[in-house]
């Protein structure tokens, strides 16, 4: 499934619309941010709670339920899409091989990655676990 995903800014437009700032370079920044996202959201007609975004969790409560991140599940399927099959294969048949190790035919270790899942993700994809973490650190904090 070739369709764009995105972050969706909402809950920061939301929280960010009445922050005092010390200097006028963070507002142009905040601004710059908002125009960003929201820029990519109506260009690529992105649907919000659909599958189309990435990274929702603050409309979870600041839990990620891996059933409703579609749009992660969705991703990570789509770059680990040769990985997650050939793991369950290996999984499925008593005959081939045993799963490589750390292996996993389940979509949730891949997006969590690090040393104890399976790192077939952030191996593919380098950028993926700093654009995690930005993001989280961008709606958590911020």
């Amino acid at each position: 499934d070739e369709r764009p995903v995105a972050i969706d800014p909402t809950l920061f437009l939301r929280q960010s619309e009445t922050i005092e700032t010390a200097s006028p370079e963070l507002s142009l920044t905040r601004t710059a941010v908002c125009s960003y996202f929201t820029e990519i959201l109506a260009k690529y007609e992105i649907k919000r709670l659909k599958d189309e975004t990435i990274f929702d969790w603050d409309l979870y409560g600041w839990m990620c339920f891996i059933e409703k991140e579609k749009g992660l599940q969705r991703l990570v399927k789509t770059v680990c899409a040769q990985h997650l099959l050939e793991t369950k294969e290996c999984k499925d048949d008593p005959h081939r091989n045993r799963m490589p190790q750390g292996g996993t035919s389940e979509w949730a270790p891949l997006a969590a990655g690090g040393k104890m899942m399976d790192a077939y993700m952030i191996r593919t994809w380098p950028e993926y676990v700093p654009l995690r973490d930005i993001v989280f650190y961008w709606k958590f904090s911020l």
